[in-house]
Formats: structure tokens, sequence, C-alpha cells
């Protein structure tokens, strides 16, 4: 064993509320997006506000920062108050702060954005309008820093945003009707269960999140590494148009970042294709996706009866049929001894499948190669003698001289499950490593909630959609600020927030090393090794 020299650990860069109003600053002004909301929002007539909408979004942003756990605007106000006379005049802020002024330029966001901020055109853009999901969108990813690490995959998933209200019957006396609770756009949704909490109801919004994933590992190219954030935002009410927020939300970021991939859970996929896959398939994002019950389904391909189409998959009908009757389903209960046996009861079915000459067309229509073509060569078939010399590959049950597809090029139509396509065949063990890359969204959830933020019940005392969206964006920004500078201060390294900045990198000399009796001390015998540079006897 040769002598090692054991990795340091540095103490993460000092975060003072002064340092935070700097990054929550450039955040803001980086953001081309924002500005222009804030000038849209701008009064030309009468007296000035005395707390612009530029600071509101600056004060909103260092609260979520600095305070993780609500979004009240007392607590913005005395934020603001807390400032020096220097950083408010930096804001615009020139007299005094007082709540009523946060309230006002708050509720003037909130109504914008449910009503649609119309931005005019200019040199880069048309003229647009941004809805209320765009609006949450540029504020949570206003944290990314110029130069940050993206991938081409992202992850998506909804997670529950309970109302302030208590969920209990209320009468709405403008209109008689008998509403869920005091919040009149809130709805009912239900949490799945999990291991380790069984399922529930709960009273409010469903905020749906997309994150950024790893992309597909190459010999030559492994995924970079990069914190997981949040890219994308937007609130529904709960169990309401799930699959169509997600595709718009999708969408919005391929216009950004080019996106070539997308993993979704069921409850996301299992919306009509006209919301979500239809949208992805004319962008060009591959979708990967969990199949429900009623979609692991076996049949003949409508187009082509020599097409067997199984669980969303196309092989040849040569297939033999014992590697495709009594397909083992997964569970929840399910050992990783067992998931394993079952990734490879469905590996045998890869050799039949057929491979994807084109992408699908506008029309739904897509082109496919035979497993016996040979371009493909990946199994035997009787009709085609060229594939009987492969000794090694495993053969068809295909008669010689009747009609198959194996060795033939043929074109499928939208009726033949266009929905269930994806590029690996479903509870595979190449379909189980790439729909993995989906627990990012799980963690971009996890982090809003616990970690990062405290993105729960009585975050915000607001009782409307827009304005309970828009505190959970500011809420995702922070989130994500922390997730970066923790990111790289794990690593000893500065955020790139800090060059953009301009301010004096820390090197080695300048990172306080954590004092050797907080560090978890090696055995004396280790230390004796390292020192000597010799194997144990």
């Amino acid at each position: 064993m040769t002598a090692q020299t054991l990795e340091p650990r540095w103490r993460p860069r000092k975060r003072t509320v002064a340092g935070q109003l700097r990054y929550a600053t450039a955040a803001v002004d980086n953001s081309p997006e924002l500005l222009a909301i804030a000038d849209a929002l701008t009064a030309r007539t009468g007296r000035p506000r005395n707390i612009p909408i530029r600071a509101l979004l600056i004060a909103c942003c260092l609260h979520a920062r600095v305070d993780p756990t609500n979004m009240y605007r007392t607590r913005i106000a005395d934020l603001l108050v807390s400032l020096n006379a220097a950083q408010r005049r930096d804001l615009g802020i020139a007299g005094p702060v007082s709540y009523s002024q946060v309230e006002r330029a708050a509720l003037k966001l909130d109504r914008a954005a449910r009503d649609g901020i119309t931005l005019p055109a200019n040199d880069h853009q048309d003229a647009q309008t941004l809805n209320l999901d765009a609006v949450m969108s540029l504020i949570c990813s206003a944290a990314l820093p110029p130069g940050f690490i993206t991938t081409a995959t992202v992850a998506a998933d909804g997670m529950d945003f309970e109302s302030p209200a208590r969920p209990q019957g209320f009468v709405d006396k403008r209109t008689g009707e008998i509403l869920q609770c005091a919040d009149p756009e809130a709805g009912i949704g239900h949490r799945t269960a999990t291991p380790s909490h069984p399922s529930s109801w709960f009273t409010g919004q469903e905020l749906t999140v997309v994150t950024n994933a790893p992309d597909r590992p190459t010999s030559g190219a492994p995924s970079p590494p990069a914190p997981t954030v949040v890219l994308a935002a937007g609130i529904r009410a709960a169990a309401s148009d799930r699959a169509g927020v997600t595709a718009g939300l999708v969408l919005w970021w391929h216009q950004r970042v080019p996106v070539r991939e997308c993993a979704v859970d069921r409850g996301i996929s299992q919306g009509s294709d006209d919301d979500f896959a239809a949208p992805l398939r004319r962008a060009g994002i591959e979708q990967i996706i969990d199949l429900k019950t009623q979609d692991r389904k076996i049949h003949t391909a409508w187009t082509n009866d020599q097409v067997l189409m199984i669980n969303g998959g196309v092989f040849t009908k040569g297939t033999p049929e014992a590697l495709y009757t009594d397909l083992p389903t997964p569970k929840l209960s399910d050992t990783t001894d067992e998931k394993v046996r079952k990734h490879e009861i469905y590996d045998r079915l890869q050799p039949f499948a057929c491979q994807p000459l084109t992408a699908i067309d506008e029309a739904g229509r897509q082109r496919f190669r035979g497993p016996a073509h040979k371009h493909v060569r990946r199994v035997r078939c009787p009709n085609s003698p060229r594939s009987m010399r492969w000794s090694l590959l495993p053969k068809t049950r295909c008669v010689k001289g009747e009609p198959c597809i194996c060795a033939t090029t043929f074109t499928l139509g939208p009726e033949d499950d266009i929905k269930l396509r994806q590029r690996d065949l479903w509870m595979t063990t190449k379909w189980k490593a790439s729909y993995g890359r989906r627990n990012m969204a799980e963690q971009g959830i996890s982090q809003a909630r616990v970690h990062a933020g405290k993105l729960v019940r009585l975050y915000t005392q607001v009782r409307n959609r827009a304005g309970q969206g828009i505190a959970a964006a500011f809420s995702l920004f922070g989130s994500n600020l922390t997730i970066i500078q923790d990111w790289y201060d794990a690593r000893g390294i500065d955020d790139p927030w800090v060059a953009f900045l301009g301010e004096q990198p820390l090197d080695q000399s300048d990172h306080p090393r954590i004092p050797r009796a907080n560090r978890k001390k090696p055995k004396a015998s280790l230390l004796r090794r390292l020192a000597s540079g010799t194997d144990p006897p």
C-alpha cells in the first residue's frame, strides 16, 4: 500500500445576510424576464411606489434564503427594516418601510400573475404573455448561476401543498356555493402510500416541479456531476391537470435548454395522449414512463398482424410464447433479489424486439426494423437465410415460407400504443436503470420540504392559488440557492455566483480547516501504515 494523504475537510464559506443580499440581487438583475415583469408592473403615472416590484422580488428571494420556514409578509417587512440605509437605497426604497406597503406590492404581483403579465417586444423576443406557471418558473430558476451545469434529461413529479385554511365545509356568501374550506380554489387530493406512511387525503393545491437528472452515461462522456435543483414549477388545484401542467413546464424549460428525455411517474403519464405524450413528441423529447395495470397487455398490432405489442414494446410475432406467457408483475413488497430476477425474465425478450428506424412523425407513424434485419442481427429467422448463419443468436418460431417481419422494415401508426412507446423495453434492466433517474424529482421535493426548505402547510397564509404559487416559487428559489451553495462548499470550491459577483475566491489557505478534535480520528495503526507505505502483514 502506497503512502496516501488524507483529503482535508473545509468549513463552508461564511454566509451573512449582506452576502445573501448580493446573491439575491444578482439573481434578479441577471434575469431579463424578472426585470421586465418589474417594469411591466410599475405604474407610469401617480406617486411612485415606495417598495418597487424589483425590491419586492429581491426581498422575497432574500427572505426565502435566510428564513426558509415561512413566507409571511410581516417577516418580509421586518427583513427590509433590518437592512441599513445604503442597502435599502440600492433596492430603490427611499422612505420608511411598513407592512401595508409590502402587502400592496405583493398583491400587485399575485394578481398580475393570476391574470397574466404581458411583456412588450424587444430586440431579443416578441411580445409575450406570462401565465402563473411561467412566472413561478422564472422565479425559482433565477437561482441558477450563469454557466450552471445542465443536462438534457429532466424528471418531473408533483407534491401536495396544503391550504392554510382548515379543511371543513364553508359556504361562499356571494354565490352560496359550498366549498371544501375557506380557500375557494383548493381541491381534494390523494397522497400515494409509501413504506413510511399510508395513503391519505389533503385539501389544497398540487405543486408540480421539474428537476434536472443525469444523462444516459456513455463510455466516452459520462453525465457531468451537478446538484439537483428545481428548473420549473407550476401549481394546480389538487388532483387536476397533472399531465398538462407537466408537459407545459418541460416545454418551457426546453425553450431555454434543449431537453432530450423526460422521466415521470404513472400519475402524470396516465393522462391523455394530447395532454402529455403528444406535446413532448412534437418537441422531439422522449418519455421514460412506468405502466399501469391496464397498459400491461399483449396483443397484435392494428396496422400489421405480423407485429406483436408487448407492454408497449414492438416485437416480431415469431417471439417464443414461453418468453411472454405469464410474465411477472412488479410488487411493492419485492425484495432486491426478486426485482433482479424479474428484470432478467424481461431481458430475455430484448433480442426479439424491433429496432426503431425513425422518430414518430407528426402523423404518428414510425418505421421499425425487424430483429433479423442485416443491420440489427439479434435473432435467427428461417425466412432470412443470412440470419441463420449467426449460430449463437436465439431463433424465432417463424415458419419458413410464411410471412413475417423479422428481416424487413415496416411502419406502425398512432393506434399501435403510441402513448406507451419508449426507448427501453418496460421492466428490463436497462429500463430500470433509466427510469431510476426519476428519483431526482423525488430528491428535489425532499430538498424543498425538509432539507433545504420548509414548503409545507402554513408556509404562507394566502388563501388563493396565485398567492400560494408565488410563495412556493420563492421558497424553491431559496432551496435552489441553498443546494447550490452547499454542493460547492462540500467540495471545497467556490460556486459560480462567486465569479459572477466578482468576489474574492477562497483558496486552501483561506478555507479554515475543521478542528482536529471535531473530526473523526483514524486509528493509530492506520496512520503508521500510511506513513510507512507498506501493506499490513
